[in-house]
C-alpha cells in the first residue's frame, strides 16, 4: 500500500488528524475512525470544513449524529489507533500528488472520506441534510 503518507500532509491536514484523534478520544472509540476524521476536518480551518460549512454541517450537527461506540477497555492516556477504513482515507495523500498538489489538504482528506469512507460517513452526512453529490463537487472546487 505505499509509505504512510502523513509526510505529505499540509499542517491544517496534520491539524484535522490530531483533532480527530481527540475526537476518537473523547468518545471512548477504540480507534480513530471515518467519523472521527470527519470531525477532525470540520474543526480545522481550510478547505474540507469550507466546503462543509457551505453544505450547512456543523461540529454540532455533526456530534448530534456521531456513531455508538462500542465499549472496550483502551488506554484512556494513549492515542487511538487509525482503523482500517481511517488508514485507508489517510492514503488521500496519493491524490495530492496525482493533481499536482505539493501536500494533501483538509479538502483532500474530506474527498478521501466521501469516496473510501462513503458508507461511514454518509449516514452522518445525510442525517445533516447534506447532499453528498454537492458536498463532493464543492470540494473539489476549493481544492482546485
Amino acid at each position: 500500500t505505499g509509505p504512510w503518507p502523513l509526510e505529505r500532509f499540509d499542517e491544517a491536514a496534520w491539524d484535522a488528524v490530531v483533532a480527530a484523534r481527540v475526537s476518537a478520544r473523547d468518545r471512548a472509540a477504540p480507534m480513530v475512525d471515518a467519523y472521527a476524521l470527519l470531525v477532525g476536518v470540520a474543526r480545522v480551518e481550510g478547505p474540507g470544513a469550507g466546503a462543509l460549512v457551505a453544505a450547512g454541517v456543523t461540529v454540532e450537527a455533526l456530534a448530534a449524529s456521531a456513531p455508538e461506540v462500542v465499549a472496550e477497555d483502551t488506554d484512556a492516556a494513549g492515542s487511538p489507533p487509525f482503523s482500517p477504513v481511517a488508514r485507508a482515507v489517510l492514503v488521500c495523500a496519493e491524490e495530492a500528488r496525482r493533481r499536482s498538489h505539493p501536500a494533501a489538504d483538509t479538502g483532500h482528506l474530506l474527498l478521501a472520506l466521501l469516496v473510501t469512507a462513503r458508507d461511514d460517513v454518509a449516514p452522518v452526512l445525510e442525517a445533516a441534510d447534506v447532499d453528498l453529490g454537492d458536498l463532493h463537487a464543492e470540494t473539489g472546487r476549493r481544492i482546485a
